[in-house]
């Protein structure tokens, strides 16, 4: 606990807690750990992301298409993107 905080605080807001349910609690709690797990994989994705992109910079242009249309290929799903969060497609004429 923390000493800035004086005990009558705490001890009321202990109090209020109580009068949360248990799955008010739980939602809570998950939520914390939720948050903290996910600032974690966001930092390591975002690592993962800029050294791929500098391995990938040192590719051909050719190279580069290549490797895009394979991964087109495999996350096909409604339209054809590059990447399965969805964010860069190509566009075709459906005639």
């Amino acid at each position: 606990m923390s000493s800035e905080i004086p005990q009558h605080i705490w001890n009321e807001v202990r109090a209020k807690l109580a009068e949360w349910s248990s799955d008010d609690l739980a939602k809570a709690i998950a939520s914390d750990l939720f948050t903290e797990i996910y600032a974690k994989a966001f930092d390591d994705a975002n690592r993962a992301f800029e050294e791929e992109k500098e391995h990938l910079s040192h590719l051909s242009h050719d190279e580069l298409v290549d490797r895009a249309f394979t991964l087109m290929q495999t996350n096909r799903l409604f339209a054809f993107f590059v990447d399965r969060g969805q964010y860069h497609a190509v566009y075709v004429d459906d005639e």
